[in-house]
């Protein structure tokens, strides 16, 4: 059996960190960026509480301190608390807010360090949603645990200013919860209904699925082999579709 092997590597802190109530950490969010086309990975960082077009950036492996982005090439925004990034191609993707409140898409091209805002349709960013790559274009998709509809968001040009909506209503997603997505695209759907762990793989450009079924999971034995509460239930169980047995070394 193979053994798999966690890289953890320290970032330096931030100079001139800001304080935010009092706390110099909890208001702040960093993002991980790779450029496919030189190898290397970056760390966006900056503040979630305020609004700013100055965020950080570090390369990994460099030796060198984290720079500022040049004013002028970003727009102003913070970034979502809740909020999370996806990098496809070189390009980092995440949620934020402009200066008006309303909800967006930042992209950041990790080569160059160029920054585009991306509208959101109205009425179309529902929780949860989950950012893929859909055709080689960003899309959001979104599923309501008892609801055999997908609704999935496709971005139509590289400015943010038109998306495609398609419909997707297949019963067999009735009682799944959207999870995540695999680096191959697929949807990861897994049931929160009985002691067994179900999880369905859709592809959605390919309209084709496979499925998983992991029995007792959450059963007696399982609870006492690993010391888990009676009242231990397959929503506590966590889902990482990406998960490799070994990073590369930044």
């Amino acid at each position: 059996m193979k053994t798999g092997h966690i890289l953890r590597t320290t970032l330096p802190q931030p100079q001139e960190t800001i304080s935010v109530k009092g706390s110099p950490c909890s208001g702040y969010r960093s993002y991980l960026g790779y450029d496919p086309l030189e190898g290397k990975h970056k760390v966006l960082f900056m503040s979630r509480n305020e609004y700013t077009d100055q965020p950080r950036v570090l390369t990994l492996g460099a030796q060198e301190s984290w720079r500022i982005i040049t004013k002028g090439r970003c727009p102003m925004h913070f970034s979502s608390i809740g909020g999370y990034g996806r990098c496809f191609n070189g390009i980092l993707y995440y949620e934020a807010f402009d200066t008006d409140g309303h909800r967006i898409i930042m992209s950041f091209d990790v080569k160059y360090e160029n920054f585009n805002l991306i509208k959101i349709l109205e009425g179309s960013y529902k929780m949860p949603c989950h950012m893929i790559l859909y055709e080689g274009r960003l899309a959001l998709v979104h599923k309501r645990t008892y609801d055999p509809n997908l609704d999935l968001y496709i971005l139509n040009d590289s400015t943010g200013d038109e998306w495609l909506h398609e419909e997707c209503c297949l019963h067999i997603l009735a009682g799944l919860c959207l999870n995540g997505v695999t680096a191959a695209g697929e949807l990861v759907f897994t049931s929160t209904e009985n002691e067994s762990l179900y999880i369905l793989y859709l592809n959605p450009r390919r309209n084709m699925m496979r499925e998983a079924l992991f029995e007792g999971i959450v059963g007696g034995d399982f609870r006492s082999r690993y010391g888990l509460c009676s009242n231990f239930g397959i929503y506590n169980i966590s889902v990482f579709p990406n998960h490799t047995e070994t990073l590369v070394s930044f």
